[in-house]
């Protein structure tokens, strides 16, 4: 799905990797209070699992055999179409979806109640169906934002991947098959959310930590040191 036009009140912005966001203009402050009143809005019916929880529940059932998944331009796929069912949708949204969408696409990269949205929607959409089959094989789900990941004391075979990818499909998303990874984890580790989770135990990922010895002592570094002492507090 193809993005070409900058929706009202918003400026493009390429970033360094490449990826075009859209931010709110300066002058548009009407719009840039209908995206703060939606965010809290939305905020106060939306629950967000932060990344250590994320990965201590894997390691809580000391799971063997890692998948993880990875949707491919996720908000492209979250349409105005898609949502209008959706319980609790903000009514700013349903009078003025060209706030947030896209026309004739998903939603709006950048804008501030984008995550939020995005986040409804899966709960709504995506997460029932998968916990429920997840539950009913043994196998451990969590999603941050579009990262899933699944894990197992068994192996996650064939049968049951396809499932899940048949729910993903039918939410509407899209697999990005580039990303995806299937693990021994005995043998193999894993990269999750910036960590590397390997054999029980999980630890900041090689390249952060390469990052973390060449920042001098600074804000910053205590900023990352803190956060690898969160990730290792995982292990205890």
């Amino acid at each position: 799905m193809k993005i070409k036009n900058t929706p009202p009140g918003f400026a493009s912005k390429l970033l360094g990797n490449g990826r075009r966001v859209f931010i709110i203009k300066p002058r548009s402050l009407d719009l840039y209070t209908v995206q703060q009143d939606v965010k809290q809005e939305l905020g106060r019916i939306t629950a967000f699992t932060n990344q250590f929880d994320c990965v201590k529940r894997h390691l809580i059932r000391k799971s063997r055999f890692f998948w993880k998944v990875d949707l491919r331009k996720a908000f492209d796929h979250v349409t105005f179409a898609s949502v209008t069912t959706i319980p609790n949708l903000p009514d700013d949204i349903r009078h003025s979806p060209q706030l947030f969408f896209h026309t004739n696409g998903g939603l709006i990269q950048g804008a501030p109640s984008s995550p939020k949205i995005f986040q409804l929607f899966c709960q709504q959409r995506l997460d029932p169906e998968i916990q429920k089959f997840c539950g009913k094989n043994t196998i451990v789900y969590t999603r941050f934002a579009d990262d899933l990941l699944f894990s197992s004391r068994k192996a996650i075979g064939k049968g049951a991947r396809e499932r899940i990818r048949i729910i993903i499909r039918y939410a509407g998303f899209h697999v990005n098959e580039k990303k995806v990874s299937l693990v021994d984890n005995s043998y193999t580790p894993i990269e999750y959310l910036g960590m590397e989770i390997f054999q029980g135990r999980v630890s900041p990922e090689k390249e952060f930590l390469k990052r973390f010895s060449l920042i001098p002592d600074g804000p910053e570094k205590t900023g990352m040191r803190g956060w690898i002492k969160s990730v290792l507090a995982l292990n205890t």
